[in-house]
This record gives C-alpha cells, sequence and structure tokens, in this order.
C-alpha cells in the first residue's frame, strides 16, 4: 500500500542567555566607540596555548612556554619565548625558558624584566623544572635562571607585590593541598607562606596598590565561591562567600576595589563583588554561553571574550558585540597601551582593535607579512580577507601602486606560484585594486588559481581596463566551447554583477541543455535584478519549470512503481486462482480484498492532492485508506469461508482493482 508522504517541519529555536538582575556600575555616561574587531596579526614561530604572556614597558608583549596545538592527542610543552611588536605586528625570538612547562606565570618585575614561575611539564609525577623561577631580561633578550619555589607549582597563580617581592600560591598535587611562598627577586630566595584553610580551586589572584591580595576560589562541587582577603604579615579571612550554579573560572579588579568574578557551567554568569559593603549583584553579561572571560579596559570598559565572540561594555552604553574571535579558546588576552587588545591562541593571533585606533603605519603588518611567511607554503598563515586586514591599510594601498605595501604585494604575486605567487594572485583578486589588472589576469590560469579561476573572474569582470574586458569575453567564450567548467562561471558571476548580466546567457543554455544545477543556477541568474536575456527561463522556472525538468527521472520511477504493482496484482490474482481449494486460498483473498479496497484512495494520495479526494488532509486521507483496508480484508474473509470459486473471484477482483488504481494514480495524476 502506498505510504502517506509526512511534510517535515524546521523548527528555529532561539537562545536567550539568562536574565540579569543588575549591570556593572556606571561613574558617567561615555560617548560610544565606533564599531571594532578583531584582525588578524602577525603568526608565532611556534603557535600555543596555555602560556605565561606579559606587556613589556615599551608596548610589546613576551610570551613563554606553553603548549602546541594538541594534535593526535600528544601534548608538548614548549621551552621557546618570543616577542610581538606593534609596531609592525610581528614576531621574533626571545630566547628560552631552561626546561619546557606549560601553565607558566608570567610576573612583570620592578626593572622591566618578567619573571616565569612554576608550570607544568606534562610528567606523570611532579618535576624540578615545575618548581624553577626563570627570569626573562630585555638586555640580553634571553631568559636565566633566578630561583626555585619551595614546592612544584603545575598551575601557579602569582602577583608582584608593592614591595617588589611576588607571592606565589599553588593548589597542590590534584589541586588538593593548596601551598603559597613568597619569592624574593634580589636574592632569588623564597619562603613558605601562608594559604587560607579552604578546599577548592584557585581561579584568580589579584593585588592593589596597597598590597592587600585577593584570593578567589571555587569550593568543590562548584556550588559555591569563597573570596578570601589579606595584607602581608596578616592572617587571610574570609571576606565573601557567593552561592553559584558552575564553576569560578576568573575575576578582574573593577575601580573602587571592586571584584568581578565569572563562571560557567549550565547557565554562565559572572558577579561583582564590592568589599566596602559586602554586598554582591549579579553582572548583565551578552550570550554567556560564548563568553568565557572578562578582560578589564581602560575607562571601566570590559571585553567579554570566548572562544569564537567577544563584546564590549561601556559604562552608561551597555553592550555591544564587538566581532568574530575564531579560536579563542584557550588563548591569552593582553590589553596594550594604545587601547587594543592581543588574542595569542593556537591557530593564530588576533588583535582586537577599535575604529578610533588609527596607526600611523597601517600596513605595517600587512608588509611584513607579503614579504615574509605568505611566501613560505608550509607556514601556517591564514590569507588576508577584507575581514582582517586594516580598512585604512585597504583604502591606502588602492588609492596608492607605488606605496611599499602594493609593491610588496606586486612582487608576491610575480613569484612563482610554489613560492607565494599563488598567495598573492589570490589576494589580489580578493581585494580587487585596480592597478592589479594585469597580475589579476594570471589568476585566470587555473594552474594558478586555487578556485579554477573564480574569484580573478569575478575581480577582471569589475574592471573597466580593456585588458581586463578582452579576458572576460575570451573566457566565456572557454566556457560556451566546453574548454572551462560551467561551474567556475556561476561561482564567479555569484560575485559580480557585470559577470552576471554578461554571462547570462551563457549560464542560459547551460541551464537549458544540461537541465542540471537547477538550484544554484537559479539562485545566481534569476537573483534580482534579472537580467533581460534570462527573464524567460526565470519566469518559466518560477511557474513550472521544476517540474518540466523532473519529468524523466518521475517517468522511470513511475516505471518503476509500474512493474512493481503489476507483479503485485498479477500475484494475487493467479496465486488466488491456483490455491482456491486450500488456506492459502484464503489468505490470498483476504490480502487481495484489502489491498484492493484500501486503493480507492491511492489516486489522492499519489497524486499530491490532486485526485477524487484531494481535498481532504492528508491524514484523513491515510485513515480512510488504511479503514477501507481494514473493511476490505474484513469483508473478503467473511465471503470467503468455502474453498472454491468465491476465493479465487475476490483473488482476482482484489488484485485487478489494487493494479488498476495504483497505476491511475501513478500515469494520470
Amino acid at each position: 500500500m502506498a505510504g502517506v508522504r509526512f511534510v517535515g517541519l524546521l523548527v528555529v529555536a532561539a537562545l536567550f542567555g539568562p536574565s540579569a538582575v543588575a549591570a556593572p556600575a556606571a561613574p558617567a555616561p561615555a560617548p560610544a566607540d565606533p564599531p571594532a574587531r578583531w584582525l588578524v596579526t602577525g603568526v608565532m614561530h611556534e603557535p600555543r596555548v596555555d602560556h605565561g604572556a606579559a606587556l613589556l614597558s615599551d608596548g610589546r608583549v613576551l610570551v613563554c612556554g606553553g603548549r602546541a596545538s594538541n594534535l593526535g592527542g600528544t601534548l608538548k610543552p614548549l621551552s621557546s619565548c618570543e616577542i610581538w611588536s606593534p609596531a609592525d605586528e610581528t614576531w621574533s625570538p626571545a630566547g628560552a625558558l631552561p626546561a619546557p612547562r606549560t601553565q607558566v606565570a608570567a610576573v612583570p618585575l620592578d626593572d622591566d624584566r618578567i619573571a616565569f614561575i612554576g608550570g607544568w611539564q606534562a610528567a606523570a609525577a611532579p618535576t624540578e623544572a615545575e618548581s624553577a623561577v626563570d627570569v626573562w631580561d630585555p638586555r640580553s633578550n634571553d631568559v636565566v635562571k633566578a630561583g626555585r619555589l619551595p614546592f612544584p607549582a603545575e598551575h601557579p597563580h602569582a602577583v608582584r607585590l608593592p614591595d617588589g617581592r611576588v607571592f606565589v600560591i599553588d593548589d597542590g598535587p590534584e589541586q588538593k593541598a593548596p601551598r603559597a611562598a613568597l619569592w624574593n627577586p634580589a636574592t632569588g630566595r623564597s619562603t613558605v607562606d601562608e594559604v587560607p584553610g579552604d578546599d577548592g580551586q584557585t581561579a584568580a589572584l589579584l593585588v592593589d596598590r596597597e598590597g592587600t591580595l585577593t584570593l578567589v576560589r571555587q569550593r568543590p562541587a562548584c556550588h559555591e565561591v569563597a573570596i578570601w582577603r589579606r595584607n602581608i604579615g596578616r592572617a587571610w579571612a574570609l571576606a565573601h562567600v557567593e552561592a553559584v550554579q558552575g564553576c569560578a573560572v576568573g575575576a578582574v579588579a573593577l575601580g573602587g576595589g571592586r571584584i568581578a568574578f565569572w563562571f560557567h557551567h549550565a547557565t554562565p554568569a559572572a558577579f561583582e563583588w564590592d568589599p566596602a559593603s559586602g554586598a554582591s549583584r549579579l553582572l548583565k553579561v551578552p550570550t554567556p554561553e560564548s563568553h568565557e572571560r572578562l578582560v578589564l579596559l581602560d575607562g571601566n570598559r570590559w571585553l567579554a571574550v570566548g572562544w569564537a565572540s567577544s563584546s564590549l561594555y561601556q559604562p552608561g552604553r551597555g553592550w555591544r558585540s564587538t566581532g568574530h574571535i575564531g579560536g579563542g579558546d584557550e588563548a591569552s588576552f593582553t590589553p596594550l597601551s594604545d587601547g587594543r587588545v592581543l588574542m595569542v591562541a593556537s591557530s593564530q593571533s588576533s588583535v582586537w582593535t577599535p575604529a578610533v585606533y588609527s596607526p600611523a603605519r597601517p600596513c605595517a603588518y600587512l608588509t611584513a607579512r607579503l614579504r615574509g611567511e605568505m611566501r613560505d607554503p608550509h607556514a601556517p598563515s591564514a590569507r588576508p580577507t577584507r575581514d582582517t586586514v586594516d580598512p585604512g591599510c585597504l583604502r591606502a594601498i588602492a588609492a596608492d601602486p607605488g606605496m611599499e605595501a602594493s609593491r610588496a604585494l606586486r612582487e608576491l604575486a610575480e613569484r612563482p606560484p610554489a613560492d607565494g605567487g599563488r598567495e598573492g594572485v589570490a589576494v589580489l583578486c580578493e581585494f580587487r585594486f585596480p592597478w592589479a589588472v594585469d597580475l589579476m589576469l594570471r589568476g585566470l590560469d587555473p594552474k594558478i588559481a586555487y578556485d579554477q579561476g573564480a574569484s580573478c573572474l569575478a575581480a577582471l569582470s569589475e574592471s573597466d581596463a580593456p585588458a581586463a574586458r578582452q579576458a572576460v569575453d575570451a573566457a566565456i567564450q572557454d566556457f560556451i566551447r566546453g574548454d572551462r567548467w560551467a561551474y567556475v562561471l556561476a561561482q564567479a558571476a555569484g560575485s559580480s554583477e557585470r559577470l552576471r548580466a554578461r554571462a547570462a546567457d551563457v549560464l542560459v543554455v547551460y541551464w537549458t541543455d544540461k537541465r542540471s544545477g537547477f538550484d544554484q543556477l537559479k539562485e545566481i541568474v534569476c537573483r534580482a535584478p534579472v537580467p533581460r536575456n534570462a527573464a524567460e527561463i526565470c519566469g518559466r522556472a518560477i511557474a513550472h519549470q521544476e517540474s518540466e525538468w523532473t519529468a524523466q527521472p518521475r517517468r522511470r520511477h513511475a516505471w518503476k512503481v509500474t512493474a512493481a504493482v503489476t507483479a503485485i496484482g498479477a500475484g494475487l490474482a493467479v496465486g488466488g486462482y491456483f490455491a482456491r481449494n486450500g488456506d492459502v486460498g484464503r489468505v490470498i483473498a483476504v490480502a487481495a480484498g484489502g489491498l484492493g479496497a484500501g486503493a480507492l484512495v491511492f489516486p489522492s494520495l499519489a497524486g499530491r492532492h490532486q485526485g477524487p479526494l484531494g481535498g481532504l488532509e492528508e491524514e484523513a486521507e491515510g485513515c480512510l485508506s488504511v479503514t477501507l483496508g481494514v473493511l476490505g480484508a474484513v469483508g473478503a474473509g467473511l465471503a470467503t469461508g468455502s474453498p472454491g470459486a468465491s476465493r479465487a473471484a475476490v483473488s482476482i477482483a482484489g488484485g485487478v482493482l489494487f493494479t488498476g488504481l495504483s497505476l491511475a494514480a501513478v500515469w494520470t495524476f
């Protein structure tokens, strides 16, 4: 029996973050910043996560240790150090730790040196290197040993106190036995210090200008966050306990001694705690399921960042989205002195850049990249796009083919394909600079272009240069002769209005002759405004083209159904006749009666509501078919109680009725 068609319903669920009871305090309204976004910056020689990062006094960022990308389930701690320079946004070597380790704590010292404390070597048991204190010195651009902690610190938290000493706390083996120490950079010695009597895991360690330490700890089972405070030389005191529904992951110090800490689990959120009043309140954070930490900027602004997106909070203005990150999980975020934020992740490094930021050399990084890593086919570098390059740089290159970045781009595109030329041509066709027509012509060669020349064909179609028009006309002729694949022309026409109008005839012919690619070509050729040379075919497509072009496969399907139902009907009739005197004959007769009666509704079902009962709902038609089938089977059973001609007659009638009505449904409607 034919089945009932079921219509699938696609349900789109909107995700809402938890409601908040209060927004961050705003001392005074501030003007809204223009939109900001994340721009790709230089690629490290050894990309990493779980590293130590520190801002130097000259605006550069030092990164040491960490671990390489977790490929194949392996964990590779790193020892190398690299420095990111905001002048040209590139990385340079800066020595190495004496021993590789991940999750090191980076602490700036008074004399512009950076201390790297503890860390994990991914060993089965604690190692000597995990208690090390190493110091990077800007004068030598290298790291030297500078002391040792009284204990291995696999997951250390450390801050510099006003007197220059460094306080370190670690949660101990399996994060169940916290211990603390004071390390003196002047002597290189460390001493054991007091820890709060509280189980759990450290989420953050903060210190204010007066030297007051604040320790934010997540208690076991992730149900409470405990905040401890102390001054050096005094005992720890429990200052606040907050009931939460998640695990605390970090905290930042706000103005006026306030603390903001956040957690994530089923419902991620953040709290603000004021030590002066002892009160806390839930903070409103945007789409919390996508944000895992807060970065404190100047002017009491916050940047909420996560593995894929970010949002900026401005006092008096609330939250707004600041763009896609792409790889923010397990990354470090370092606020820069010029108002930007550097993200270092395993796949790439990015800089959160407000639109008000206007560097003196907007193309410095792009120029260095074009003359460096993009010439190496093995370098872990993503191709620049309009979303990842400073708009000011793109405007400058388009207007001045003689500037340094323009020359670097031309030099790259002129190189052999395997030595960066393929990447250079792809970048030019992406940006469509008017002075680069001669180089974009190279991109029409399938041996050079990544996409068989589609992007360069689209770029050349938008140019008024005679050479570009000739090249596009020649390419269209190649498509007409079949020397190029038609899908390449369709792909290029999808991103160029000029080409869509010029190539509509070719696409229409291909569309009509091949009768394939209907959905893809319809979206290109029939997109408003419809080219005049495609108006007729687009009109037919809207009216009935789909059914016309699917007639052949429908006929093949109809013949298959015809063969099947004919075989079933003939089997019922012949089988019922020869088995009319036995019990098998009665079973065949009952089946034939049920199928024959149920087939009365088949024309409507198979004809998509165009049959005699087309006015009924699908569910009603299905129920009616089943009901008639059951009644037909019952009636056949009652009429064939005795062996002989009655069973043969019912079997033949049911088989003929089933076959005839089924074929009528398939071929008529």
